[in-house]
């Protein structure tokens, strides 16, 4: 099975799934770095929603709060592209 790639980043699996978003672990081209992105359809997203998530990832900048790394748009999906964390899920 190949690889999907997207920007610089090649998406290895689906690491979870939401009501509206699904969540990628990816690999970056380059340096091979692991990464986490946040996939969801433009239709399910609320805009203001979406813009308040990624404004606040980029002021927080903290060792326990996640490192928002790049964020896309596509005509039909919104994606965020975060720091991994291994270590399992939250709940």
């Amino acid at each position: 099975q190949t690889s999907m790639g997207f920007g610089d980043y090649i998406i290895l699996h689906t690491i979870g799934k939401g009501s509206q978003s699904h969540i990628k672990l990816a690999s970056h081209v380059s340096t091979g770095d692991k990464a986490v992105i946040k996939i969801m359809p433009k239709a399910f997203v609320h805009k203001r929603h979406f813009q308040r998530e990624v404004i606040a990832l980029k002021m927080l900048r903290h060792k326990h709060i996640v490192h928002l790394k790049e964020m896309y748009e596509s005509s039909g999906y919104m994606f965020i592209v975060l720091e991994y964390c291994s270590g399992g899920d939250l709940f």
